[in-house]
Formats: C-alpha cells, structure tokens, sequence
C-alpha cells in the first residue's frame, strides 16, 4: 500500500529517503532470512547479521518517531483522505519493526555477534547519502534535526 500511495500522491523515492522505511525494509527482509534459516541453517547468518542492522535502525527510529515527530505531525492531520491514511500507516511503520525483532528476540536462540558492529555502523552510514540525497531532491530536510543546515552537525548526529 505504501508503494501505490507513495508512487500515486507523493514521491516513491520517500521510501529511500526516509530512515523509518529503512528500519521497517530490514526488519521484514530479515523476518524472512528468520524463517528461511528455521528450515535451513545456512541461512542463520544472513538472518543474525540483518537482525543486528534491523534493530539498529529500529531501536534509534520508534522512539525518536514517538517523542520528536508524531507530536508534531498527528495534531495537523485531518481525519480523512490522505491524512487518515498516513494517521494508519505512520503508527505501523514506527512500531512494527521494534516490536517484531523484540518478539524474534524473545522465541529464538539469536545471538548477536560483537564482531559485526562494523557492518550494522556502515548500514546508518549508508543511510546519511539517503538522507542528504533525499533533503537535495525534496528540497526540505527529512527530519527536523537533521537538517543539514550544518552538515558537519547533521553527519555528526547521525554517527552517534
């Protein structure tokens, strides 16, 4: 649904450029890794490492989403058409991810691995070309304190 919605009324490079879509990519990419690798154990790598990069994303996105952006966003919403919509889909993209890998979490054997922390920080690396790429073709920064009026700030934040 966000596909068609983004590709009819918005921009389907949203989905690139927003750190939430990310989060919520990985963490279904990696769900299906989980159950590839419940039938085959040559797929438990590719299932741990996109779990460790999923809840990078997902553990820096829900609660930066709930507390700085959805006060800000859901009072200016309308209860109907498109804002009604995006009053559904935002919820669930900024809380499915977390909730899944904490339940994921919970009923598998899943180890992370401290040697790949290489690899879940080059993933939020990638991410700081999304974002740049994504306030250069929209013309407004994609979120609000990342804002690139200051690049050495806004690629200082997102390292942390």
């Amino acid at each position: 649904m966000n596909v068609y919605v983004n590709n009819k009324y918005g921009n389907i490079m949203d989905m690139f450029y927003y750190e939430s879509e990310w989060g919520f990519i990985i963490t279904m990419v990696h769900m299906g890794f989980v159950m590839m690798a419940a039938e085959n154990k040559s797929w438990n790598k590719l299932a741990i490492v996109s779990g460790e990069i999923a809840l990078g994303f997902d553990l820096i996105i829900e609660p930066l989403f709930w507390k700085e952006i959805a006060p800000v966003v859901f009072p200016d919403m309308k209860w109907h058409g498109l804002d009604l919509y995006y009053r559904i889909e935002m919820p669930f993209v900024h809380s499915i991810p977390l909730i899944s890998m904490i339940i994921n979490i919970a009923i598998t054997d899943m180890v992370f691995l401290k040697k790949d922390w290489r690899m879940c920080f080059a993933s939020g690396v990638l991410y700081i070309g999304a974002d740049y790429l994504g306030f250069r073709m929209e013309g407004h920064p994609m979120y609000p304190v990342v804002d690139w009026t200051n690049p050495a700030k806004t690629i200082g934040i997102f390292m942390l």
